[in-house]
């Protein structure tokens, strides 16, 4: 089977959404355990936003901390609105997170009034070498940050970034497709696991709404799948079983399937059953008050009997506490398995990472087991002649990024290409069919990160001087030279509608009350291109918007072949140096 993601990179400097990854990534791969984009909404008003809820668990109990990320655009307002945050949430810590400082007299005064209201200011510099200086952010909040953990960072901002592009798909397939009554509702599970369980304050009540969710839930995914491939699919019956269990997980067609999402879905709800089953094993011993006590013993009577029994028996390890950073560790770096070849060294790896002796790992997966049993099990080894060790059900996409950490965990220094480096993991691997099985899940992996434009670069080039890059540089140029009144990059302009950007740079130039908007895409697909949403996102009257160009970049060729798109039609052009660029822009609005 062939292998995918050579033309992937995640970038450097990144703003917006990816930035945020960046952050969460460094608290999640330092030691804590993360939620991200946590929504309150009422009456579809969005009250609130929380970029991560970081919390450090540890044997005496947990650590939580809010944080706010700023790549640029913002102020004093911003420290403010997160001191309302602790007092709402009634907690203690908040930190706020910024690339970019204005001005070192604004920053001192920001940071003295941050102090006061329990927020701590943090600046993530940029420094010479074209990278971000994250010392700042490992000294205030303690991280524990060691060997190979650029490579879990890594992995860390893939796994958000492939959450946010599935969920995009399944939003998109379930408008394309309203006969799939059930892309809705796994786009509602998704959002109650993780935003609608976060404000359940009481931990037992929290613990039985994400219990009664998983219940709800418990064959969403296969209902999902007879719903789609099923010809014979029937509303009223609960499917529990997939219509082809293998090409599902070990899939060998590249291409994005809904069911993934549900299955995704399903999967973030067992594991924020785990770390509320330790929440609420924590706050016991504190809690003096009899009523209350006596409330959440009536509640916990109300959980199924494998659940309430795990309340019993987790508390009776040495480690429990560190069950939840264990779990989030395990699926989203190292995908939710094990390569039997070098099970040692994944249990010693896995143990440094996440603070679970080795001799206890088999116990802390046995945890899963016992909150959510079913036929014969949910560990195993996948077949005789695959020897992987695998917690089973985990999306294929989802596993394609452990393929991606072992690819750069077991290479030597000397091994600078994917190529290298696939090569490298084949030797290490027995059994016929392994290596064909990493390569399905890394290929489905690839097959939804390439639609990020953002995560496409050129490895020919230094960073900063690629053909994308220059484009956008030499496009900002030429609207200089067009004296409008206003101009904004789209990051900037997004911000001020509290909206996040869709991944692709750009600038909005205002005349007047006209507008003029430029996208600079790094390829020359004709497929999905943003007009409608950018319009919708920048709350803009389309009778405003004089001019809106979209520029492709193909990065593969060192000259031309570059395309524009003006509004809805497509004006290819073989643009060989800048100045055609602007020929073309000007050809354009002359006609």
């Amino acid at each position: 089977m062939e292998k995918e993601n050579s033309t992937l990179s995640l970038p450097k400097i990144p703003k917006d959404a990816y930035y945020e990854d960046y952050v969460a990534a460094l608290l999640n791969a330092g030691g804590y355990y993360i939620e991200r984009n946590i929504h309150k909404n009422s009456d579809g008003l969005d009250l609130l936003e929380i970029d991560v809820v970081a919390t450090r668990f540890s044997k005496n109990g947990k650590e939580q901390t809010i944080v706010e990320i700023k790549s640029g655009g913002w102020g004093i307002s911003d420290i403010f609105k997160v001191n309302g945050w602790l007092n709402y949430l009634s907690l203690k810590k908040a930190a706020f997170i910024v690339q970019e400082a204005k001005s070192r007299t604004n920053i001192d005064i920001i940071r003295e009034a941050a102090d006061k209201l329990n927020v701590t200011l943090i600046e993530n510099k940029k420094i010479e070498n074209g990278k971000l200086d994250d010392q700042e952010i490992i000294k205030e909040l303690g991280l524990n940050i060691g060997k190979h953990q650029r490579a879990i960072i890594n992995s860390l901002r893939y796994s958000y970034n492939l959450e946010r592009i599935m969920l995009q798909l399944i939003i998109e397939n379930s408008k394309d497709n309203e006969r799939y009554k059930n892309l809705p509702k796994v786009i509602n599970y998704f959002r109650n696991v993780v935003d609608e369980s976060f404000f359940e304050n009481n931990p037992i009540r929290r613990l039985i709404f994400l219990s009664n969710l998983y219940v709800e839930n418990r064959n969403i995914a296969a209902i999902t799948d007879h719903e789609i491939y099923d010809k014979d699919f029937k509303e009223d019956e609960e499917y529990s079983t997939f219509t082809n269990y293998f090409s599902l997980f070990f899939p060998k067609e590249m291409k994005f399937n809904p069911v993934d999402v549900a299955q995704y879905s399903a999967t973030l709800n067992r594991l924020y059953v785990i770390k509320a089953i330790v929440d609420y094993s924590l706050l016991q011993p504190e809690d003096n008050n009899l009523y209350q006590k006596t409330l959440d013993e009536l509640l916990k009577s109300s959980l199924f009997r494998n659940i309430s029994e795990g309340i019993d028996w987790v508390k009776q390890q040495k480690n429990y506490t560190l069950y939840p950073y264990f779990w989030q560790i395990f699926i989203f770096v190292f995908g939710g398995f094990f390569l039997l070849d070098k099970k040692k060294e994944e249990y010693e790896y896995l143990s440094n990472l996440t603070g679970i002796p080795i001799d206890e790992i088999d116990t802390a997966l046995e945890f899963w087991e016992k909150l959510f049993p079913i036929k014969k099990g949910w560990l195993h080894t996948v077949s005789n002649e695959s020897n992987i060790y695998e917690l089973k059900m985990i999306p294929a996409p989802v596993r394609g990024i452990g393929v991606n950490f072992r690819l750069h965990l077991y290479a030597s220094e000397n091994m600078k290409t994917i190529e290298e480096r696939f090569d490298n993991i084949k030797n290490i691997l027995t059994g016929l069919y392994t290596y064909d099985n990493i390569v399905g899940w890394n290929n489905q992996t690839y097959e939804l990160l390439r639609r990020d434009n953002l995560l496409h670069s050129t490895q020919k080039v230094a960073f900063g001087d690629s053909k994308f890059e220059r484009r956008q540089k030499e496009v900002y140029t030429y609207i200089q030279t067009q004296k409008y009144d206003d101009i904004k990059s789209l990051e900037e302009f997004m911000e001020t509608k509290n909206k996040k950007t869709i991944g692709i740079p750009g600038y909005i130039a205002q005349r007047g009350e006209k507008y003029d908007i430029y996208l600079i895409k790094s390829d020359v697909k004709n497929d999905k291109l943003p007009f409608v949403q950018v319009i919708k996102d920048s709350g803009l009257n389309v009778n405003k918007i004089n001019y809106f160009f979209i520029l492709g970049t193909d990065e593969t060729k060192e000259k031309g072949d570059d395309a524009i798109w003006f509004m809805t039609k497509v004006k290819a052009a073989n643009l060989a140096k800048f100045a055609d660029v602007i020929s073309e822009f000007d050809k354009i609005k002359n006609n």
